[in-house]
């Protein structure tokens, strides 16, 4: 009899569950190594109670407090930075998101202190108006300009943004 050969799904799933076993025993091992600085701390903390040093309660519980402190803060790093490595899609989706959101409050917070300095309140969305040229009236004087016409340097700069 021939020995039948796997078929590309049969070893691709036989991959993923290796996967899968191999990065279960990862997080098992990381569990233990944090288990093991954690009463490794507990423990050299007993030694130096019972050492007879001379310290202070409020000292000796310092010191534990800045180990396990320690400690946890480099587990946590080298978690993050594992994590880091590899950006999962949900986090490449949600760094854009983030973008996104960073844009809009910033062309919100322009049109913000462009209403601000007309003088009016803004709406939640800028009205779209058409700009139409109308024609200056006959009987004004040619020198003065339009009543609506806002010459601050202020509000040009804001209108060049």
């Amino acid at each position: 009899m021939a020995e039948k050969r796997p078929t590309g799904e049969e070893m691709r799933q036989k991959m993923k569950e290796e996967f899968k076993q191999d990065l279960r025993k990862r997080k098992e091992f990381l569990d233990s190594v944090k288990e093991y600085k954690r009463t490794k701390t507990l423990s050299d903390a007993v030694v130096d109670i019972q050492s007879g040093s001379e310290d202070d309660t409020d000292v000796w519980i310092e010191k534990v407090n800045e180990k396990t402190a320690l400690s946890e803060a480099k587990m946590e790093m080298a978690l993050d930075s594992s994590s880091i490595d590899t950006p999962s899609p949900k986090q490449e989706i949600s760094a854009a998101t983030e973008a996104e959101m960073r844009k809009i409050q910033a062309q919100e917070l322009v049109r913000q202190m462009k209403a601000e300095m007309e003088g009016t309140t803004t709406p939640k969305t800028p009205p779209v108006e058409p700009k139409v040229e109308t024609p200056a009236p006959e009987n004004k004087a040619v020198d003065t300009p339009p009543a609506n016409v806002d010459d601050r340097p202020a509000r040009k700069m804001m209108e060049d943004i």
